[in-house]
């Protein structure tokens, strides 16, 4: 996975243990920081959006893989409780 996608999500992990609000506010800004980078990366003008938007997608696409494989890790050691608070679907 690029490297811009691992520091979002160590970023967001990061925030484990804090205040309700500030990992809300930390998730809501961590892609837009990951999407900075994106746009300053891309040299093409009219390109700048759509890396934007591929950034939000591999974000997102990350934290859900992590979120399942925690779920699943959570799941084999038997903490269901923790289970339901992190992925509540599966």
């Amino acid at each position: 996975m690029d490297q811009r996608i691992e520091s979002f999500l160590t970023d967001v992990l990061a925030l484990a243990g804090e205040e309700p609000d500030a990992v809300g506010e930390g998730v809501r800004f961590a892609p837009a920081d990951c999407e900075a980078i994106f746009r300053a990366r891309e040299d093409n003008k009219r390109m700048k959006d759509q890396a934007a938007r591929i950034c939000r997608v591999l974000c997102r696409t990350r934290a859900a893989a992590e979120m399942h494989q925690i779920s699943r890790e959570c799941r084999r050691v038997g903490c269901k409780g923790l289970c339901f608070i992190i992925a509540p679907d599966h």
